[in-house]
């Protein structure tokens, strides 16, 4: 459990996750399914969220793509950007952790990566390889700072004694 707030927004099917399982993990969810809801919870996380609070941003740009359909593709990077700063202007204003998830996209580079790269310092891939977790750190650039590998099984040991995963 975290001492300060923690808040999970899960974006497009992220926002069918059990919100009972996030709730028992301290964390406040929120399921959208809309750009529209989307802006709304990013207004509304503004007047919830606290100094030192947590915010989990998952499926980044899952709500954006369907605005492809527009002829200009500008929209899309518009309303990337839109989002991204917002979460920035709550990480810097409150003082707040912002982990923002997202798929990967062409080239190896996360979704939206143009829109991220003015924002983000940096990038996290996790990668199963058998009993193992790879954890690549890279930089804003993407370029590789560091890697670590974890048992996986260790990993959840450790969440299990710390009481993490109490109550799933």
């Amino acid at each position: 459990m975290w001492r300060s707030g923690a808040f999970y927004v899960g974006l497009g099917k992220h926002a069918f996750y059990d919100s009972g399982r996030l709730s028992r993990l301290g964390l406040k969810f929120y399921g959208v399914l809309s750009f529209r809801e989307e802006l709304e919870t990013l207004l509304e996380l503004g007047i919830l969220v606290n100094e030192r609070d947590l915010i989990v941003y998952d499926g980044f740009g899952s709500l954006i793509f369907p605005l492809y359909a527009y002829p200009r593709g500008h929209v899309i990077y518009s309303a990337g950007t839109l989002v991204v700063s917002l979460l920035s202007k709550l990480s810097i204003d409150k003082r707040t952790t912002v982990i923002i998830v997202s798929g990967e996209g062409a080239e190896g580079r996360p979704l939206l990566f143009s829109v991220l790269r003015a924002y983000v310092r940096r990038y996290f891939w996790f990668v199963r390889e058998g009993k193992l977790v790879r954890i690549i750190v890279k930089d804003a650039e993407l370029s590789q700072v560091g890697t670590l590998r974890l048992d996986a099984g260790e990993v959840l040991e450790e969440a299990q004694s710390r009481g993490i995963t109490k109550g799933l």
